[in-house]
């Protein structure tokens, strides 16, 4: 069966019509008071948006890698002995499972490189309740090769001095040195995304009549 991809449940929800939409928003304001309630009812509102999508021929990126999971799981033979995963800070629970099924409990056969302190597209989540078991077994570099030292410093004043994910891994912020140094960063205060884009403008033709 050929499916066509949704992006995102908002872009799923656009596919909805005018009263389906309106009840699902109504649904969501009425759940506000209770947790175990709105915890179930968005369930339910889940499995109706998938349901309306799937009638239409459509499944999320999270149900790709979902299918992608179970498919792994039931085979005999895994397409790879080792897969390396960079930015695994943002990898979604569905691409974790995909993951974990592609390694298959396999020793060494996942290496993960990411930074809790760039982790800004998703939420917090067990990886060990996915199979992935990290604990013990991860290493911290302290040798940054990207950043100069003056902007190195400056980012590391928005992040607290140590970060843990949900399963109690640490990663220590201190300690980290750049090898190289560079002009300190320009920090301007800007009131509006038209002021904003204003400055930026700006700097690229100042820059590029620089250059």
């Amino acid at each position: 069966m050929e499916f066509r991809i949704a992006d995102t449940f908002t872009e799923s929800l656009a596919r909805l019509t005018g009263e389906e939409q309106k009840a699902v928003k109504i649904t969501a304001f009425d759940l506000q008071m209770n947790p175990e309630q709105q915890r179930a009812m968005l369930w339910s509102m889940f499995a109706r948006v998938r349901s309306q999508l799937a009638s239409q021929g459509y499944v999320t990126y999270a149900g790709v890698f979902s299918r992608l999971a179970a498919q792994l799981a039931a085979s005999k033979h895994l397409p790879f002995d080792c897969t390396v995963v960079d930015e695994a800070q943002d990898v979604s629970v569905a691409q974790l499972q995909f993951l974990a099924a592609l390694g298959a409990g396999q020793p060494n056969s996942l290496f993960f490189a990411g930074d809790l302190g760039q982790r800004i597209f998703q939420p917090p989540f067990s990886w060990r309740a996915l199979g992935v078991d990290i604990r013990g077994r991860c290493r911290i570099l302290h040798i940054n090769y990207r950043t100069s030292h003056q902007i190195r410093m400056q980012a590391d004043r928005l992040l607290a001095p140590e970060l843990s994910d949900v399963d109690g891994n640490t990663e220590q912020r201190v300690g980290t040195i750049s090898v190289f140094n560079g002009p300190p960063p320009t920090i301007r205060v800007l009131a509006s995304i038209e002021e904003q884009a204003t400055w930026w403008v700006h700097g690229l033709w100042t820059s590029a009549t620089l250059a």
